[in-house]
C-alpha cells in the first residue's frame, strides 16, 4: 500500500527530526568539534523519509534545526565562558555552520530562498535573539532576496565622560563584530559619532582623525558571541581601557527582595591592556580617555 503525506505523518516526521537534532547537538565541550557534521545528518535523516516530503518541511525542518543550534551556542557560551579563552569562543562562533551549509547538504540552491524566504527571516531572527546577531541587509547580499528586518537585542551608547550623567549620548544597534576607533586618515569617513558599514568590516567611529590622544584608530575589536556575552579586544597598541561591570549579588543579599530597588548596583572596574581580551556580560561599559560606552541588553 502506498503511503501519502498527510498531516499525522508530517507531525511523526517533524518531532523524530527536532529529537535526533537535539541528540546530536548535546552540550559538551566538544559540541564545536562535532557541530561541522550537522548539515549532512540532517540532509542524511530527511533522504530517510518516506514518502518524500514536501519542500515546506525540509524548509521548516532546517529552520528548526537552525534554531536549535543557535540555541545549544548560547547554552554552550553561557557553560564555558569561564573556561574556555576569548580568542577560542570566537573561532567556536566562525566554525557554526551556516545558513548555506544547510542548503548545500539537502542539494538546493541559494535561488531556492527566493521561494522561501521565512527561513532566512528565521536564521536572522534566531542569531538576533540568542546569537550574535545580522541585519537585513547582510541577506540581501548573501543571498539577494529582501526580508524585514527583526528588532536589535544589543546597543551601545556612546557618551561623553566628562558629562555622562547629564547626557543621553547616541545610541546604536550591536551586532556581528566591528572596530571601535578614530576616524581614518584619507577615505572620507564622516565626523564622529557614526557607525559604517563596509564590505570589509563595519566600524564605530567615537574620535576626529586628529584626536590621537583621545583614541587609537583601531582602538577595539567588539564581537557579539551572544546578545548577553560580548567579546572585547584592545587591538590599539598605545591606549589602554578601562571595563567597568557590574559585580555579582553576594549570597547574603540573594534572597533580598526587589534588591535593585533598595540599593545602587555596585560596578567594579578593571583595566584591559593593549593585545588584551575578555568576554564580558552585558550590562557593561568600556572607558576611554574622554568617552564611555554603555553596551546593554534590550
Amino acid at each position: 500500500m502506498t503511503i501519502s503525506w498527510d498531516r499525522q505523518l508530517e507531525d511523526d516526521w517533524f518531532e523524530l527530526v527536532e529529537e535526533k537534532v537535539r541528540g546530536y547537538l548535546c552540550v559538551t565541550e566538544d559540541l564545536p568539534a562535532r557541530w561541522h557534521l550537522l548539515p549532512q545528518q540532517l540532509a542524511e535523516l530527511l533522504s530517510t523519509i518516506a514518502p518524500s516530503p514536501p519542500r515546506t518541511f525540509i524548509a521548516d525542518a532546517i529552520a528548526t534545526t537552525i534554531g536549535l543550534l543557535i540555541g545549544t551556542w548560547k547554552e554552550y557560551v553561557e557553560r564555558f565562558t569561564s573556561t574556555a579563552s576569548p580568542d577560542l569562543l570566537l573561532s567556536y562562533l566562525r566554525s557554526r555552520p551556516q545558513l548555506e551549509d544547510f542548503l548545500k547538504a539537502v542539494g538546493w540552491s541559494v535561488a531556492t530562498l527566493n521561494d522561501h524566504s521565512s527561513l532566512a527571516l528565521t536564521d536572522l531572527q534566531e542569531r538576533l535573539c540568542r546569537g550574535e546577531g545580522g541585519t537585513a541587509k547582510e541577506y540581501q547580499h548573501r543571498f539577494g532576496i529582501s526580508i524585514r528586518q527583526p528588532e536589535f537585542n544589543c546597543f551601545v551608547t556612546i557618551q561623553d565622560l566628562d558629562n555622562a550623567a547629564f547626557t543621553l549620548g547616541q545610541t546604536f544597534p550591536v551586532h556581528g563584530s566591528f572596530v571601535v576607533g578614530r576616524q581614518r586618515k584619507h577615505n572620507g569617513e564622516p565626523d564622529p559619532i557614526c557607525f559604517l558599514e563596509y564590505p570589509t568590516g563595519n566600524r564605530l567611529v567615537i574620535a576626529g582623525r586628529h584626536q590621537a590622544a583621545q583614541c587609537s584608530r583601531e582602538q577595539l575589536l567588539i564581537c557579539l558571541l551572544t546578545p548577553q556575552h560580548v567579546y572585547v579586544k584592545n587591538i590599539s597598541d598605545v591606549i589602554s581601557v578601562k571595563m567597568q561591570v557590574a559585580q555579582e549579588r553576594s549570597a547574603e543579599n540573594a534572597g533580598e527582595e526587589h534588591p535593585s530597588e533598595l540599593l545602587p548596583q555596585r560596578t567594579q572596574m578593571a583595566a584591559l591592556g593593549c593585545g588584551e581580551t575578555v568576554v564580558l556580560r552585558t550590562p557593561f561599559s568600556i572607558v576611554l580617555p574622554t568617552k564611555i560606552l554603555r553596551f546593554s541588553k534590550r
